[in-house]
């Protein structure tokens, strides 16, 4: 739940600072609709499948951060349609924030 609300609060912020001047047609409720889609595609792969697969810490962080990167931004380009870049950073800075967040208040790292 903590990366679901962490992702969205950071797509909302992300919305009102960026998408909005490039795309002033994107709905707020969609955006919130994708957070959520997104979140909850990728969040049992990264929490439950690739530790399993994925021994040392290093590699779990990079292989699962990077899927859940590419993964979220494929879905944010269906389900927002704007541009591959935007969907891209949207995720980017959508991912990091909950990794970074999560790491400081759960001490992942």
């Amino acid at each position: 739940m903590f990366t679901t609300v962490c992702e969205i609060s950071t797509a909302i912020a992300f919305w009102m600072f960026w998408i909005k001047r490039f795309s002033p047609d994107l709905k707020f409720t969609r955006l919130i609709f994708a957070g959520f889609i997104t979140s909850f595609a990728t969040l049992p792969y990264v929490w439950f499948v690739f530790p399993v697969l994925i021994t040392q810490k290093i590699w779990y962080i990079l292989v699962s951060e990077l899927f859940a990167v590419i993964v979220e931004a494929a879905i944010y380009f269906f389900i927002l349609n704007v541009r591959w870049r935007v969907c891209f950073v949207l995720s980017f800075v959508c991912n990091m924030a909950s990794f970074g967040i999560g790491s400081i208040l759960f001490g992942r790292i």
